[in-house]
């Protein structure tokens, strides 16, 4: 079915999301990370990250493994405005390369330094294998909301995971759906009319602090800016959208 659907709607025929900041499909052979949205920067290598290292496994850019196995979004492409405006949907595809438990809580995707700057987010694989997104205001009022343990690894298995995250303009609750399945919520009260947007750049498989992580496959990495309560979303039509059709940005229809 997918290969019936991309013939009738070839990727250059669909209609770019308005919503959409940034998309990262990461199934390249070489080169800077590609940006799906035509008027987005891409993630660009850091000095030393080979294309064997990165592209070396198809389907997916794998990052870490080493301090200077990194890439860099600009901060005009990945900022994102919540304030009043709009909820803030995050989604990704990862796989931890290796399946043991990391030693500490590893950033997979900073957009700030936690205890010297303020302002983005934060994609991590905890301790405990779970998964959890940091949203950080220009205040440093922080919310988080995080899986079960497990999740991304246990130890013995390292499971490729759909993760879905949405953070609301007016408060309520984040939410955290993994696979289209299981979900997590935490209170966003506290975010309501706050900025992130930080003017800094973003690291994809590497703190901003510096320091190795260990490797992680990412696909399908993306933000949408909505301008609508995030009450008002379907957080099942969402997370199905991403866990099915990973090459592709969500249609603006998929929001509504």
């Amino acid at each position: 079915m997918p290969g019936i659907i991309k013939s009738i709607y070839p990727e250059a025929n669909q209609a770019p999301s308005q919503f959409c900041r940034y998309f990262f499909r990461g199934e390249q052979a070489t080169g800077d990370i590609e940006n799906k949205v035509g008027s987005g920067a891409l993630a660009i290598k850091n000095a030393g990250f080979l294309d064997a290292t990165l592209w070396a496994n198809p389907g997916y850019a794998t990052v870490g493994g080493a301090s200077a196995n990194y890439c860099t979004l600009a901060a005009s492409t990945h900022d994102l405005t919540l304030a009043a405006q709009n909820s803030l949907v995050i989604a990704l595809r990862v796989k931890k390369v290796v399946a043991t438990l990391p030693a500490a809580e590893q950033y997979i995707l900073a957009g700030y330094n936690p205890g010297t700057n303020n302002g983005g987010i934060i994609v991590s694989c905890r301790a405990d294998g779970a998964a959890r997104i940091y949203c950080n205001a220009t205040d440093n009022t922080t919310i988080n909301v995080t899986s079960a343990a497990n999740t991304i690894c246990n130890g013995s298995v390292a499971n490729e995971r759909s993760i879905v995250v949405i953070v609301p303009r007016e408060g309520g609750s984040a939410f955290m759906v993994v696979d289209a399945l299981t979900e997590t919520s935490s209170s966003a009260a506290s975010m309501v009319g706050k900025s992130i947007t930080s003017g800094r750049d973003m690291r994809i498989g590497a703190p901003l602090a510096g320091g190795a992580i260990d490797a992680y496959q990412i696909a399908a990495l993306s933000a949408y800016q909505v301008p609508v309560d995030g009450a008002s979303l379907n957080r099942r039509l969402i997370s199905d959208w991403a866990m099915r059709n990973p090459g592709t940005p969500m249609p603006d229809w998929v929001f509504a």
